[in-house]
């Protein structure tokens, strides 16, 4: 990433706190959703009382890295507690984990004055078609897949997770998809780009579902 941005006058973009302000696709949506919000949870860094909710999200994101590196440990502390609620969303993982998946890979750039950070928690490019019966479509070789572990403790009714609409609307398989190809690829365009959501249970009984946004449906992609 390049030195830090500076306007002409020499001021930096700060919070509060005077530390540096990052943009993230969740900020950005979260901007657009409702600006006071991100004021006080971007600006004045006022975190809301989902503490367990963010600690349960933090371990099973955990325990979905080790898997897809197939390096869990069934002995481990980690392992025992969060396997359940995890384990219903390995049937939804494209290809399961034989596929050159890369996991949680830092992407970085800038918008605007603000440098935008995010992770991209698994994405591969198909080196074979990959029929899914579910979903009656098949993946052409050349394909970038794009996937984002999402947990949650409201699974009952899935009340937060996105639809494909949404997801189709959401500013991240754009970004996401922009990122990649600029500093993964080589700025090599791929055929397509598909993009997907595995909601998990952090709660409760242990489910999983997956949206997905097709690259015929994302809008504003590469391409």
């Amino acid at each position: 990433m390049a030195e830090e941005w500076k306007s002409p006058d020499g001021w930096t973009v700060e919070n509060v706190y005077g530390e540096s302000l990052n943009l993230s696709v969740s900020a950005a949506e979260t901007f657009v959703e409702c600006p006071r919000k991100w004021y006080r949870g971007y600006f004045q860094r006022v975190r809301s009382a989902g503490k367990a909710a963010t600690i349960a999200g933090g371990k099973i994101h955990e325990l979905a890295e080790q898997w897809l590196a197939k390096e869990e440990d069934p002995h481990s502390e980690l392992y025992l507690r969060w396997w359940r609620y995890f384990e219903p969303a390995i049937a939804y993982v494209p290809g399961g984990r034989d596929l050159n998946w890369q996991i949680e890979s830092a992407l970085g750039g800038w918008a605007g004055p603000l440098p935008f950070k995010g992770f991209a928690d698994l994405w591969t490019v198909l080196e074979e078609d990959l029929h899914l019966p579910d979903e009656g479509v098949t993946l052409l070789a050349g394909d970038l897949l794009v996937g984002d572990w999402k947990t949650t403790s409201h699974s009952k009714d899935w009340r937060y997770a996105k639809s494909p609409y949404q997801l189709k609307e959401f500013r991240q398989p754009k970004w996401y998809t922009e990122r990649i190809v600029k500093e993964k690829l080589g700025g090599t365009i791929p055929n397509r780009t598909h993009f997907f959501h595995i909601n998990i249970a952090s709660t409760g009984k242990p489910k999983a579902m997956i949206t997905w946004a097709f690259s015929e449906d994302i809008k504003g992609t590469i391409r």
